[in-house]
């Protein structure tokens, strides 16, 4: 009886401590924008939240994660068309796949951009001082590449909006 009550306590513990894999990158993400940290929002962002504009978020409870959603890449053939076409697309790809300590040239491949929306509760320390309870819809995307192994990124910040519908400040 009291190993099966141990058991049952240490998996609620498990399950309340354990966090989504999308808080790790939204908490930096907000420190960073918080900080005006702009070389670490380029490794894993195109997008930011301007504290002067936008206000300063220190915590936030994710509310709700939309399943991920595949549009095709078209890279390796768009490149042999046109390169100025690839070169929209492949930002995102790009900072996906080369996060780390290898490059791969993203234009040899075709693929999948990966999205999904994480909704998001958070106090937020407007400009003018006041706290105001906002909700907010931050969208993730990362690049599959098809290779002879396949090649899957990282998850990148691409926009990040008020669920009200005014859009956070886009990173120039």
């Amino acid at each position: 009886m009291s190993r099966s009550v141990a058991i049952t306590l240490a998996a609620a513990t498990l399950i309340g401590c354990s966090s989504m894999s999308e808080q790790p990158i939204l908490q930096q993400f907000f420190s960073a924008s918080r900080l005006r940290d702009n070389t670490t929002l380029a490794g894993f962002a195109a997008a930011s939240f301007e504290p002067g504009a936008d206000g300063i978020i220190t915590s936030f409870t994710i509310t709700n994660v939309s399943p991920g959603q595949r549009k095709p890449l078209a890279l390796k053939s768009l490149a042999k068309a046109a390169e100025d076409a690839v070169a929209a697309e492949t930002v995102v790809v790009d900072m996906s796949i080369n996060g780390g300590p290898t490059h791969v040239d993203v234009t040899k491949y075709d693929g999948e951009l990966v999205s999904k929306d994480v909704s998001i509760a958070a106090p937020v320390k407007l400009p003018s001082g006041q706290t105001a309870q906002k909700n907010y819809v931050v969208t993730m995307q990362r690049a599959v590449l098809h290779a002879d192994k396949e090649l899957t990124g990282r998850w990148i910040i691409t926009a990040i909006k008020d669920a009200s519908g005014s859009p956070a400040t886009p990173r120039s």
